[in-house]
């Protein structure tokens, strides 16, 4: 089995002055990811592109039916980590890569970089994982 470390650096934007206000400089920042994600566009277009040629050459390696509860499991992973490649891929071309699905706030820097097919902020993520359900 091989592991993979994908690693790139997003242009960060300049440091907003004091002039502004808090939700002005959010709403600045977003923006600015937003045109980074899009400057930065085939970079990730290739990461992306890498990443999903590694899982699928996983898939392949992992062959034909088995009853091996963890090469399921392994492929299972494989196929959801796929899946969410190509949906990364889906919200880089929609103009929405980077955009949380949970709250619709930005996704940040570090997990993009950590994992570039990420759909929600570190917050939602925990939540999603890490909350248990109200009865």
């Amino acid at each position: 089995m091989h592991t993979h470390t994908y690693a790139y650096q997003l242009r960060k934007s300049p440091a907003e002055t004091s002039t502004t206000t808090p939700a002005h400089g959010q709403r600045v920042r977003d923006e600015r990811t937003q045109q980074s994600h899009h400057e930065d566009r085939p970079t990730l277009a290739a990461i992306l592109d890498d990443v999903e040629a590694a899982r699928e050459a996983q898939l392949r390696s992992i062959g034909g039916t088995t009853d091996d509860l963890v090469t399921l499991a392994y492929r299972d992973a494989v196929l959801r980590i796929l899946s969410e490649v190509r949906t990364a891929r889906s919200r880089l071309d929609d103009g929405t890569y980077g955009i949380c699905t949970g709250c619709h706030g930005r996704v940040g820097d570090e997990r993009l970089e950590a994992l570039p097919w990420a759909t929600q902020c570190t917050r939602c993520a925990n939540r999603r994982y890490y909350e248990l359900p109200t009865s």
